[in-house]
């Protein structure tokens, strides 16, 4: 596991966004956002919204959140636009890439960690 305290998770391989509720499974939908906002106005929007910003914790997820992004037109053509992520907190408040994040990243090439103050679109998800 990796600490990180004063960074927020992004997944920087995916950019462009939509305003509409896409549903992907009848357990789960998703909404990518128009504006780019810092991390805590990103979870803040979401939990507002009765979302929460989108954890993926196994392959599964990854390759639904994939569909999604893919059937929707919304894979970035710039690759250092993304969307801001849910990320793991410790009980201490630093986050931590899990073992599951772990493997996404080598995976995807493309999972990284930016300051919490950036500004990025943000994926919530409704479970």
């Amino acid at each position: 596991m990796y600490l990180i305290s004063s960074f927020c998770w992004i997944l920087v391989y995916i950019g462009l966004s939509s305003t509409e509720f896409v549903s992907t499974s009848k357990e789960d939908k998703y909404f990518a956002s128009k504006e780019a906002v810092t991390w805590e106005d990103a979870k803040r929007t979401c939990v507002q919204a009765g979302y929460e910003l989108v954890s993926v914790q196994s392959f599964k997820e990854k390759d639904r959140l994939e569909t999604f992004l893919d059937d929707n037109n919304l894979t970035p053509k710039d690759p250092y636009s993304g969307y801001w992520l849910a990320g793991v907190r410790h009980s201490n408040g630093s986050f931590y890439w899990d073992t599951v994040n772990t493997l996404l990243d080598r995976d995807l090439e493309g999972w990284n960690d930016l300051a919490c103050t950036d500004l990025r679109r943000y994926l919530c998800q409704k479970k």
